[in-house]
């Protein structure tokens, strides 16, 4: 008898652990995934009006809003243009500041999408080479941001005042 109310009890616990595990995988899947691109072009004139480019898969929920932290090397874009992997432009209200660009789409951008945010006008004004923006994005309904990892741009000609 006490051997059946042991394997019992065991059991539970069992099953308490197995659900628990897979509740916190449901929490660490990533919204979304940088993926690599040709990640910066040089404008018609001069490096002063390249553009940037960060491609991101959508992967395991919709997406409300993009924050990219703008290294300290460079200015701020003068435009952000996003499109899906059709070329289809995306529609955004786009808030440009000196330290982020914050990317809020009109309608949730559905998982499976993959985005090509293109920052357009940035100006580099140090001599580095390889430029990193921090991207985090938030989930259709969630209030708060989560980190998706750091994109790296690597910059050609000499640095703009």
């Amino acid at each position: 008898m006490k051997g059946l109310i042991y394997g019992s009890a065991l059991a539970a616990v069992a099953l308490t652990f197995s659900t628990l595990s897979v509740q916190a995988a449901d929490v660490t899947t990533p919204i979304a995934r940088i993926v690599p691109a040709e990640t910066s072009l040089p404008g018609s004139d001069t490096p002063q009006n390249a553009t940037h480019h960060i491609a991101l898969a959508v992967e395991s929920a919709d997406l409300a809003q993009l924050v990219l932290s703008l290294p300290a090397d460079v200015k701020p874009p003068t435009a952000v243009q996003v499109t899906n992997q059709a070329g289809e432009s995306v529609e955004t209200n786009v808030t440009i500041a000196p330290q982020q660009v914050v990317i809020n789409f009109t309608k949730p951008v559905p998982v499976g999408t993959t985005l090509a945010v293109s920052l357009q006008g940035v100006r580099r004004i140090t001599s580095a080479n390889v430029l990193v923006y921090e991207v985090a994005a938030r989930r259709s309904g969630a209030k708060g941001l989560t980190p998706i990892g750091s994109a790296s741009v690597r910059a050609y000609g000499p640095a703009q005042q």
